[in-house]
């Protein structure tokens, strides 16, 4: 058995090895299946619950057969490595659904016996009460914190018996309303309802003003019958937090109306709720009976499978990783949305760093609906703004853009229609039996299923016979053929992929936006509320401003979340926390400003000159001078309140240095965080060993557990800023700006409180080596699970061959062009085929290329270029024909570094010129020296892991199958060196390459 299945065994059940696992679980299944009907799955039938505890009590005896697999696809062969573990699993997997050991118990939502839709009043109110334009001029809103204080300001001007945050419940049918009311002054009968804003009210969109009544009537109806009364008068106060003025506006209500009023509104959304749970039932029930899309799971991939099974089972994080072409995308997504019914998750957020990412999961999820026409599954893709933006020369208000004129009129049809894909069953009778025919699906809950037909499969011919109130007919969003989307994709992920199914991806989104006249972007935004799964970039989970986040938070929801590419994470999420200021963009807008503007901002440019004073090109700092501080902080407010007294003065610059200046002060706020080591005992906390196994120095920083706390530092004395820096780079005279950035190194400390809203999380990659590195850079628990999933691959597969006698350090790059060159013009005439060589930079590759074409010119070449766009990047990987033969010379850790595939003929060798270490800079040291102090581990955090996981990244990319052969040269001599070798993989045979070769 592999060193890595004992460990996973280990974690399985906290045992000694997989059989004392296996047997252990087992025997308490059985124990917890024969004392309580609660141990069955609570959406399983009686039989299923018999033949779980039948099973669970024969694995506890010692007669149990494997099953047919853990989660309904057949067993592995015999030989497969994770046979000694399927008792254990399997059994957990159809024994029970809420484990004692569960991280997450206090988030587990107990089965109701009446079906409640749980919402808050400002939900409700959004819902049903929205209407009009959709207008997103900016607008200066007061920040969270001016808005709780100007809360605080306004309770502290009322009466000793005045109450505030008020909380209020009520019930109506199966809807839950819950709610907090801002004030309530028992004495005057008011109710308050607090606004804060800035400017005048008189700016403030009447459909706004309706909002805000909506949400004070309901607050005013459930206080009424909490508090038996027979009127109320209400208040909507609207507070300036720039000038502390209260505006309220008053009307007096019988407590007749308001109840009216909440029927009213409950009514209207009561259709959608019940909809929403009926469509969560007949989720639930599919899910249970879904089925593994293939014949059987590959090598390595049932392992990979149960790890994320049992995560998404009991909650926590786990770090997976596997080696590529054992389909890692369709290995995690199916066993998280077989956990979902027993585990009642509410979403699954499948997170990608790039786009072939999202096309590969939206794939699986076309895969699983191919295999499985009952799937009632939700799935949408989220994307940036600009790339769905259908009127990018428009400004995105009702006077502007047509598709947001009356948005919100037009809304709910469109979200109606939307969510009724997911309704829609594979007709029987369409000719080619490829598409999925759609028919009326009321909000009421219809079912969806009365397919009209059409032999063209286009959907066209479809109609609704029944399109009452609400009723959309989804046959209208005229859903097309997917399987063109962008990106390369294993053959295991080609394979039986349908033409056509009811994902809500981009093309479905446009298509469904354009029939019903609203804006894609913001269409997707609404839909992320009711979507099963979607997916979508990190960002939208781990950013400051993230949807899903904040989503999550505000509904309380239970998710499970996969991280694709997991290693891209750090790099990301150090973009996602570093700000910049340029000063060349400041002194361009000093010119065409008006005057009241103009004092603030020659006043921080003047601030900002002094900042340089050591005169050097590149300098860091722990903290910025008070002057700079407040001078950024009196530009920001004045810009702000310029912008909310004339809202309608577009200025795209302006702007745009406005929203750089807010993060920037922002994140300089949180340079008081510091992240320290938690006070683990040696026996909780073992000592790490390095990339070469050997124990760190002693009395340095350990690689340990971390947690975070706030210091910020209210007087002169400089903080260590643990997480972050300050840094300025004074580029060479006519080569640009002074630069002023805050440099996020260690992302944990903004990642943790994310990661903590997750009932599961799961990072998956090829290359997630050393795992304490991600532990301690992304701020993961102590207790994340690590799983090296074995190759699917032989050793004589690879051939790896190891260069020594040429260094590629940057001193020695011209003495080495020529020999790179014959080595790889040798390699082409022994095997020619296709070959994808990789430097370290544009300039390399360049001076590379130079001496290749000169000395070699018969050999077909081709280029990645600089800033290469979708389309570009597309064409260059359609040169990789299984008839067309060259080599193609590439950047390291660039957009061909990974995520692409390119099987057998299409690419059967890589040559690696470069350890992809990072560039020895100021910089670079600046953060060797940070991370140094922190974990005692500077040079291999900064240089040798990031640089060795571009390589292996890279050297994935030749062997995808299992039928795949291919070679790869490792051109350095610091290969052999045996810290560098211990972080290749392990299924890697390399050998030297004799110096006469």
């Amino acid at each position: 058995m592999s060193e890595a299945l004992v460990r996973e065994a280990v974690l399985c059940e906290d045992g000694n090895t997989a059989a004392e696992a296996a047997d252990a679980m087992a025997a308490a299944k059985a124990v917890e299946a024969a004392s309580s009907a609660a141990a069955v799955t609570s959406d399983a039938t009686a039989a299923e619950g018999f033949n779980a505890v039948k099973a669970a009590a024969s694995a506890a005896a010692g007669t149990a057969d494997t099953p047919a697999g853990e989660y309904g696809a057949p067993a592995p062969p015999p030989d497969d490595d994770c046979t000694t573990i399927t008792a254990a699993c399997a059994a957990s997997a159809h024994a029970t659904s809420v484990p004692a050991t569960s991280a997450r118990e206090t988030r587990r939502k107990p089965a109701a016996a009446t079906p409640v839709f749980t919402i808050a009043v400002r939900e409700l109110c959004e819902f049903t009460a929205k209407a009009g334009d959709l207008d997103r001029r900016f607008t200066p809103a007061p920040t969270a914190e001016e808005g709780r204080e100007g809360h605080r300001v306004v309770a502290s001007r009322r009466g000793p018996g005045y109450r505030s945050e008020v909380p209020l419940r009520a019930e109506f049918g199966a809807l839950r309303l819950r709610g907090r009311a801002d004030g309530y002054d028992p004495a005057q009968g008011l109710l308050e309802e607090v606004k804060t804003h800035r400017g005048s009210i008189a700016r403030i969109p009447e459909n706004q003003r309706a909002l805000h009544w909506a949400q004070a009537k309901l607050y005013g109806a459930m206080l009424c019958a909490q508090e038996h009364l027979d009127e109320l008068n209400i208040a909507i106060v609207y507070f300036d937090v720039g000038d502390q003025k209260e505006t309220p506006v008053l009307q007096a209500f019988t407590a007749r109306e308001l109840q009216e009023f909440l029927e009213e509104q409950c009514t209207r959304f009561l259709r959608w709720a019940e909809q929403e749970m009926a469509h969560r039932r007949s989720r639930d029930a599919s899910l249970t009976a879904l089925q593994f899309p293939h014949p059987e799971f590959r090598h390595g991939q049932r392992l990979l499978a149960e790890g994320v099974y049992r995560t998404a089972r009991d909650g926590g994080c786990l770090m997976a990783q596997a080696p590529t072409g054992i389909g890692k995308t369709i290995g995690t997504i199916f066993p998280v949305l077989k956990a979902m019914p027993g585990q009642q998750l509410d979403r699954l957020f499948f997170l990608t760093a790039k786009t072939p990412g999202r096309a590969l999961a939206l794939e699986a999820a076309q895969r699983l609906q191919h295999a499985d026409p009952a799937l009632r599954l939700r799935v949408l893709e989220l994307t940036a703004r600009d790339k769905a933006c259908v009127h990018p020369d428009k400004e995105c208000h009702g006077e502007s853009c047509p598709l947001a004129k009356g948005f919100y009129d037009r809304l709910p049809a469109a979200r109606a229609a939307a969510v009724a894909l997911s309704g829609a069953r594979r007709c029987s009778d369409s000719a080619d039996n490829s598409d999925y025919a759609s028919s009326a699906s009321t909000i009421g809950g219809g079912s969806g299923d009365n397919c009209k037909g059409s032999a063209s499969g286009s959907g066209s011919g479809n109609s609704c016979s029944s399109a009452n109130e609400g009723g959309v007919c989804v046959g209208s969003a005229n859903l097309r053929d997917n399987s063109n989307r962008s990106g390369n994709v294993s053959p295991d992920e080609r394979e039986g992929s349908p033409e056509i199914s009811a994902l809500l991806d981009q093309p479905a989104l446009q298509r469904l936006a354009a029939t019903h006249q609203v804006c894609p972007y913001y269409l997707s935004q609404e839909l992320a509320r009711w979507s099963d799964v979607v997916v979508g970039d990190y960002n939208y989970f781990f950013d400051g401003s993230a949807l899903l986040h904040a989503l999550t938070l505000q509904r309380d929801w239970k998710v499970a979340v996969l991280c694709d590419e997991a290693h891209n994470l750090i790099e990301r999420a150090r973009e996602m926390y570093s700000a910049e200021l340029n000063p060349a963009q400041l002194a361009a807008l000093r010119k065409t400003l008006p005057r009241v503007l103009k004092r603030p901002l020659s006043r921080l440019q003047s601030a900002w000159d002094e900042l340089h004073e050591t005169g050097h090109a590149y300098e860091t700092r722990d903290t910025l001078p008070a002057t700079f501080v407040g001078a950024l902080q009196g530009a920001i407010a004045k810009i702000a309140d310029y912008q909310a007294e004339h809202p309608l003065e577009v200025n795209p610059e302006l702007l745009r240095f406005y929203f750089d200046a807010v993060h920037f002060q922002d994140l300089l706020e949180c340079l008081g965080l510091e992240y320290r080591p938690t006070p683990e005992s040696d026996a909780d906390n073992p000592a790490p060993t390095d990339a070469a196994g050997e124990t760190p120095t002693p009395g340095a920083p350990r690689h340990g557990e971390f947690q975070t706390h706030v210091a910020v530092a209210r007087d002169a004395t400089p903080v260590r800023h643990a997480h972050s820096f300050i840094d300025i780079t004074t580029p060479p005279p006519g080569r640009g700006a002074r630069l002023l950035r805050i440099r996020n190194v260690i992302p944990a400390p903004f990642l943790a409180p994310r990661i903590a809203a997750c009932h599961a999380l799961t990072l998956f990659s090829a290359t997630l080596t050393p795992p304490e590195l991600y532990r301690n850079l992304l701020g993961l628990p102590r207790a994340t699970r690590f799983l090296d999933v074995p190759s699917p691959f032989a050793a004589d597969q690879l051939a790896v061959r190891l260069v020594d006698r040429i260094s590629t350090r940057y001193q020695h790059r011209e003495a080495s062009l020529l020999p790179i060159a014959e080595l790889m013009a040798a390699q082409y005439a022994q095997t020619p085929g296709n070959y994808l060589a990789f430097f370290s930079s544009h300039d390399y590759l360049q001076r590379a290329l130079a001496v290749f074409r000169e000395r070699f010119p018969e050999i077909p070449v081709r280029e990645q270029a600089r800033a290469m766009s979708e389309a570009e990047r597309t064409a260059f990987l359609a040169g990789f024909g299984v008839a067309t033969k060259g080599i193609a010379f590439a950047v390291l850790g660039g957009a061909f570094g990974e995520g692409i595939d390119l099987p057998g003929e299409r690419l059967i060798g890589a040559f690696v010129a470069t350890l992809g270490l990072p560039q020895v800079n100021e910089m670079n040291e600046k953060i060797r020296e940070l991370l140094q102090a922190q974990f005692g581990a500077g040079y291999d955090y900064t240089y040798l892991y990031p640089g060795l996981q571009k390589v292996v990244q890279a050297a994935g990319r030749v062997i995808r199958t299992q039928q795949d052969r291919g070679v790869i040269y490792l051109i350095d001599d610091r290969f052999l060196q045996g810290k560098v070798r211990a972080l290749l993989p392990g299924w890697w045979a390399p050998a030297r390459m004799d110096r006469q070769q």
